[in-house]
């Protein structure tokens, strides 16, 4: 089963989103000359809203590859993985800065 990399970290006022993508497609853009891999495809993507004192954050979950795809099988199983690193940001109170540090890059493995 492929890895997949944390290369999306954003944070809002509303919301921490986080997205992977293969090492494949991580590598692909850095050979491409990209200062970093944020434009490589999420694969996985998760965000949890940030709500007011008193009500439950959403997660919602994104997935891109097709049924039958051969990438599926390793989206599917690093989303516990996304999900915990982005709790991780939220309940850290991280900024954004912090995100970046501590995630990008960071390999998920099932």
């Amino acid at each position: 089963m492929r890895s997949l990399r944390i290369h999306h970290v954003r944070l809002d006022p509303d919301e921490v989103h986080l997205g992977a993508t293969t090492e494949e497609r991580w590598a692909w853009e850095l050979e491409d000359g990209a200062a970093s891999a944020v434009n490589a495809t999420d694969l996985v993507w998760v965000t949890i809203t940030r709500p007011p004192p008193g009500r439950a954050s959403a997660e919602t979950i994104g997935l891109f590859p097709g049924r039958g795809s051969p990438e599926r099988e390793a989206a599917l199983a690093a989303i516990p993985a996304l999900l915990e690193a982005a709790w991780r940001v939220l309940d850290g109170g991280w900024d954004a800065g912090r995100a970046h540090d501590e995630l990008y890059g960071l390999v998920l493995e099932p």
